[in-house]
């Protein structure tokens, strides 16, 4: 394989991440965390966290795909599927009931660590390290869709590459790609609900919306399964 080649592979790797993240299965899921959150910045954190979950997947899918030289079968990323399928429902279910709620009692959006004041969900789960918000829900949710496409797409990097270090580069900027595009999308949907967030019955409108869309894109998402 030539140099040039290698180039553009790699390019290729990076767009094709990027548009990944913006398959409706990932918005969809994504839509249920960022409606929660205020500011870019935050649903900016949501998605990077999320993007880092889907690339460590990958990245561990591709070490011990391509280390092993082999592929998931169709029955095992079929039911990996089926799992995101489940998990867009229960987002969905989680988004509806935490959205009727806000609507009956209103939001807390202030709440301290420490000295250290936020402007977010009280009730949204989350840990600190240092200074550091993770976003553990997040992450797992970036986990379950890479664990989904890990198959496909270690199968792609060995068809383009004979090398296992190869493979894992052209993973990690398909990873890459995916972080920097959720993180963009998630970023952008934070300002707009920054324009919102002063009226907490919209905002819990908005999370209804996003649970709806969840459940709606789950339901979809699993019915080929259930019926072929």
């Amino acid at each position: 394989m030539t140099a040039d080649t290698v180039v553009i592979t790699c390019v290729l790797g990076l767009v094709t991440g990027m548009r990944h993240a913006c398959e409706p299965d990932h918005v969809a899921a994504m839509s249920t965390l960022v409606a929660e959150g205020h500011g870019s910045r935050r649903t900016a954190w949501l998605g990077a966290w999320w993007g880092l979950g889907h690339t460590s997947a990958l990245l561990a899918a591709g070490v011990v795909l391509g280390g092993l030289r082999a592929e998931l079968s169709s029955s095992t990323m079929r039911a990996l599927e089926f799992f995101v399928a489940l998990m867009l429902i229960g987002l969905g279910a989680r988004a509806v009931r935490r959205g009727i709620a806000d609507m009956r009692r209103g939001r807390d959006a202030w709440h301290r660590h420490g000295h250290t004041a936020h402007h977010h969900p009280a009730q949204g789960h989350h840990l600190h390290v240092g200074t550091w918000a993770l976003s553990p829900r997040a992450y797992l949710v970036g986990v379950v869709h890479g664990l989904a496409g890990s198959g496909a797409l270690a199968a792609l990097a060995m068809g383009a590459f004979t090398s296992l270090p190869a493979r894992l580069v052209f993973v990690a900027l398909f990873g890459l790609g995916s972080v920097a595009a959720m993180t963009a999308v998630s970023g952008l949907a934070g300002w707009q609900l920054s324009r919102i967030a002063s009226r907490p019955h919209l905002q819990a409108w908005l999370q209804l919306s996003a649970g709806v869309l969840s459940l709606v894109v789950g339901v979809l998402w699993a019915m080929p399964m259930l019926v072929g």
